[in-house]
């Protein structure tokens, strides 16, 4: 389905909703925010509320929500995940480095993605990162908002994040050892929902990474101790 068939849903629903006033205006050629906007009046500001949540509700019943998919990496704060399934939104997590997250966005239609170091890459306009892009596209954003960032932002909680390199003899047998691997899975059960463990080797040095996102930074670092601990007892560090 195309934005324009989609958006004429949209208009047809909301004008069986008893709506007034049905408009749908193309907007392609000067925001890359949408491709179409669908406009209407109603009776009060409950109403105008209603009709949205109600058409936003059949969208994604009807799976026609298309790509509603923010491309991240495995390193993307825990934060944003928590944030991103309040708001509805779903995400993808690649490999780090941004030629990944490039080619899931490239093959999957996916229009945002990026990494934690800030590289952002709008599909509809480049294959990699843009800072003056990305600035202009939060300046787009604040004014059609008519909000500060730091009010736009507010939502996100950014996780406390404690991240240990150690250097090993063998990567994969390190991070594949069973006792390593036991350590791992207690600290990912102890955490449960409120953050988690993430344990993989580099690409370029004999390093395993031991990161650990939770609500407070001791108890990001007690349990990347413990996992740590075990690579060392069990005579892999260096």
């Amino acid at each position: 389905m195309t934005s324009l068939e989609l958006a004429k849903k949209a208009a047809a629903f909301l004008d069986n909703k008893k709506a007034e006033r049905v408009h749908v205006i193309e907007i392609e050629n000067i925001s890359s925010l949408a491709d179409y906007f669908v406009i209407c009046t109603a009776t009060s500001t409950t109403q105008v509320k209603a009709l949205a949540d109600e058409c936003e509700k059949v969208m994604k019943e009807h799976g026609e929500l298309m790509n509603n998919t923010v491309v991240t990496t495995v390193m993307s704060n825990f934060g944003l995940y928590k944030a991103f399934d309040e708001q509805g939104i779903g995400y993808a997590k690649t490999a780090v480095g941004d030629k990944y997250v490039y080619e899931y966005m490239a093959k999957n239609g996916c229009r945002i993605g990026g990494e934690q170091s800030g590289h952002i890459i709008f599909s509809k306009y480049a294959s990699t990162g843009d800072g003056i892009l990305t600035s202009l596209k939060m300046m787009e954003v604040m004014l059609a908002k008519k909000k500060p960032m730091s009010e736009l932002a507010a939502p996100l909680k950014i996780y406390p994040q404690v991240l240990e390199n150690v250097r090993v003899t063998d990567k994969k047998a390190a991070q594949n050892d069973p006792a390593v691997q036991e350590a791992v899975s207690k600290v990912a059960e102890a955490l449960g929902d409120t953050g988690r463990i993430l344990v993989r080797e580099s690409g370029t040095e004999p390093v395993v990474r031991v990161m650990v996102e939770a609500p407070d930074h001791n108890t990001c670092q007690k349990y990347v101790d413990e996992v740590v601990n075990v690579i060392c007892e069990k005579g892999y560090k260096a």
